[in-house]
């Protein structure tokens, strides 16, 4: 046997019941002892034949199979799980980020649109009393003003919601 604690347990069991003999099988998957079935013979019977040595080495190893086949099935499950929750976690941080890009293009937009507001009160005031140079900045204020809306926009929206909103804007 490979682990000697093995033998060691086997042997007080046999004395304990008092059995003539005792024999230790190894469950061995992958050349490593997974755990072990012992037989005892009970008082009065000779040790096992060879066919019951047999028989006991094949249901030995039929129940390693049977271990590691269990134990990789809970790896398994635990695999699944563990990625079903990751995923669950991704969804969240994704619905965490939406919102806060939600909450900020928002903000954005009420700013933009004040200045917006403003510039084109401004541009709409006599060309007299506005000069030429001042038009200018006037000018390159509300197409700013007209690119910031065009870039908070596509924080929410597909690049063709934001052409139709441009479009709009024109």
């Amino acid at each position: 046997v490979a682990d000697p604690r093995n033998r060691g347990l086997a042997l007080r069991r046999a004395v304990e019941v008092g059995a003539r003999s005792c024999m230790v099988v190894p469950m061995v998957r992958r050349s490593r002892a997974i755990g072990t079935i012992t037989l005892l013979a009970p008082p009065g019977k000779l040790a096992p034949t060879e066919t019951e040595i047999e028989l006991l080495e094949m249901i030995a190893s039929l129940a390693a199979a049977a271990i590691t086949n269990a134990r990789l099935r809970e790896a398994e499950r635990a695999a699944r799980l563990l990625a079903e929750s990751q995923q669950i976690e991704i969804q969240v941080l994704a619905e965490e980020r939406n919102h806060t890009i939600a909450v900020i293009a928002h903000e954005l937009r009420n700013a933009i649109t004040l200045n917006n507001g403003a510039v084109e009160m401004i541009a709409e005031m006599d060309s007299e009393v506005i000069p030429s140079d001042l038009r200018q900045l006037i000018d390159l204020a509300r197409s700013s003003a007209h690119d910031a809306v065009t870039i908070v926009a596509r924080l929410l929206k597909p690049d063709e919601e934001v052409r139709e909103e441009a479009e709009m804007l024109d």
